[in-house]
């Protein structure tokens, strides 16, 4: 039973996503180093061997090295249970005492939970994470697989680490606890490059299913990465994208449908209530929301079913209407 109390997720997690949390407090020579078990394998069963070169510097692959997210090793007794109904005995008995906290994930809600928790229980409490991976920082981290002899890498949880000035006070707090200085993205991001450059957002539609293969863009009008660009969408951005739309290499009807969609924005769950609303979202793909209240037909929804591979590695049709429009 946990003395802790008072601590919600949402009151530190609303919106962060990061990478590094403990990196500059314990190194990664010093990770793979602990994790070995003094037969040349990680605790994943991977070869740890030949970390460096003669010259000292470290060798690729990553996974040799640690903080290197999901990989195989670490997922293979939740796929038991999970997929093939595999059980385990429990301990007969607990050998290591009572803990204060016990958290289950050693990602970004584990490690802030143990952060605040540390706060209000003191330096001498005993808090136990407890993780399927062989280091800390979850999902965070980008995500390693071999599959067919191939090495892939994918993005982590930490390639959305965005708009840190949205974050709730309680995650702002946090941040600046473990050190991690925000403001460092004005200093270093070259904010006006998309409006210098003419760039904008755009479509490039498939040209084996769309005629042609012509790439569809909206203008970018002034510097992209500001608060202001991001929320106006005012009328010039409408006239500009409506443009776009009725350019599309797709029926009438669909160029219809989605200038109604995109820039009139009907209320079109305005039936229900808030709660409703949300049940419904939650229940429903996009894709079904915009064929069923935005008379998309197949070619505008084969147009933007894509638009969520790049962060989800699905499209539309497999994504919450809900997710859809927090996106």
């Amino acid at each position: 039973m946990s003395k802790l109390t008072g601590i919600k997720r949402r009151d530190f997690l609303a919106g962060v996503a990061f990478t590094g949390l403990m990196a500059g407090v314990v190194p990664a020579r010093a990770l793979v180093g602990a994790a070995q078990d003094g037969t040349g394998q990680d605790s994943a069963g991977q070869d740890s061997a030949g970390l460096a070169d003669s010259s000292g510097a470290w060798t690729y692959p990553p996974a040799k090295t640690g903080l290197r997210g999901s990989h195989m090793g670490s997922f293979e007794v939740a796929h038991a249970l999970s997929w093939n109904g595999e059980k385990f005995e429990r301990p007969e008995k607990a050998v290591d005492g009572l803990y204060d906290l016990v958290i289950v994930g050693g990602g970004i809600s584990g490690l802030a939970s143990a952060v605040l928790a540390q706060e209000k229980l003191g330096k001498g409490a005993r808090i136990l994470i407890l993780d399927n991976h062989d280091d800390f920082g979850g999902h965070a981290k980008r995500n390693e697989f071999t599959v067919d002899g191939k090495t892939l890498i994918g993005y982590g949880g930490s390639q959305t680490i965005e708009g840190p000035a949205h974050y709730s006070k309680g995650s702002q707090e946090f941040l600046k606890t473990i050190g991690i200085d925000t403001e460092k993205f004005y200093r270093y991001f070259d904010q006006s490059f998309y409006a210098r450059n003419g760039l904008g957002v755009g479509m490039n539609p498939s040209p084996e299913a769309f005629e042609g293969g012509k790439l569809y863009v909206r203008k970018s009008e002034g510097d992209a990465y500001t608060d202001a660009a991001w929320a106006a969408y005012d009328d010039d951005n409408k006239a500009d994208l409506a443009k776009m739309i009725a350019g599309l290499p797709i029926s009438e009807a669909d160029r219809k449908a989605m200038h109604r969609w995109y820039i009139d924005q009907p209320d079109w769950l305005a039936h229900l209530g808030h709660e409703d609303k949300i049940a419904y979202l939650k229940s429903h793909s996009y894709e079904s929301c915009l064929r069923e209240f935005g008379g998309f037909g197949d070619e505008a929804c084969l147009l933007v079913r894509g638009q969520s591979i790049g962060l989800w590695g699905v499209g539309f049709d497999a994504i919450s209407a809900l997710e859809a429009l927090r996106l």
